[in-house]
């Protein structure tokens, strides 16, 4: 309930830089059968993947309802 890990697709990607801190602010789209829609937030610049770019299917963590973590997820091979 307090960790979350969520499935999306990358909308939107900026690097934002506050009091000197870097971070992404990232608009995200999560498909669910409970909530899906366009969600928005920010993460820690050294907890997102290197290059992350719209269109990349990735696993958003939360702690909390803050986005602690971005990964891409990998695909796996279809035979």
């Amino acid at each position: 309930m307090f960790n979350q890990k969520v499935e999306a697709v990358l909308e939107e990607v900026q690097q934002v830089s506050i009091h000197g801190q870097r971070y992404y602010d990232v608009r995200f789209r999560v498909e669910s059968s409970n909530g899906g829609g366009v969600r928005k937030a920010r993460a820690p610049f050294e907890e997102v993947y290197a290059n992350p770019n719209p269109g990349d299917e990735v696993i958003i963590h939360a702690l909390l309802g803050t986005v602690t973590k971005i990964e891409k997820r990998e695909n796996e091979a279809a035979d």
